[in-house]
């Protein structure tokens, strides 16, 4: 049971951190946004990745393949409309201000913008803790044992070299100055 849930669940988790690698190398390197806390921001889109991830995958257990994907799409359509990652949740309906402290996306929007900025208080810790607890829930929040390290710390080194080849091609592209 654990080892086909790890099995099934670490391949879209690394897949999930390498697209967090090129989404900050672009927003970095290609559009210049300066990020405050680039370690932070990572880290943090990182765990955003796997507590979605993690999301998907319980419901799709709960409901079954067909209906857990009508879910996840319907989960998404609400999330982009009260997260108030596109717009303030002050301006959306009565309902989407209702849902928005009930969606994982509004921790995610919150704590990145928080991460991004610098200006890392409370709601930073808030948001962590709320998409840790979603992580927990979905029970991928697993301690790996002594055995599984060595092949984590691997898989680590490989993502974070890429990362780096990434990020050094493509600062020779972006004009500096």
């Amino acid at each position: 049971g654990w080892r086909i849930a790890i099995a099934g669940y670490l391949p879209g988790l690394l897949i999930g951190a390498a697209q967090a690698g090129v989404m900050l190398s672009v927003v970095a390197l290609g559009l210049g946004m300066d990020l405050a806390n680039v370690p932070g921001t990572i880290a943090f889109t990182v765990l955003i990745a796997a507590t979605f991830f993690a999301l998907q995958q319980a419901l799709l257990a709960l409901a079954g393949p067909a209906a857990g994907k009508v879910l996840i799409l319907a989960l998404l359509m609400l999330q982009l409309a009260g997260s108030g990652g596109t717009y303030p949740v002050q301006t959306t309906a009565s309902f989407f201000q209702a849902i928005h402290p009930w969606l994982p996306m509004s921790y995610a929007v919150q704590g990145l913008r928080q991460v991004i900025t610098g200006g890392a208080d409370g709601r930073l810790v808030a948001s962590t803790l709320v998409l840790v607890g979603v992580l927990a829930l979905t029970g991928r929040l697993k301690v790996p044992t002594w055995k599984q390290q060595p092949f984590i710390l691997v898989q680590a080194l490989s993502l974070f070299c890429c990362n780096f080849l990434c990020f050094y091609h493509a600062a020779s592209y972006v004009p500096s100055g």
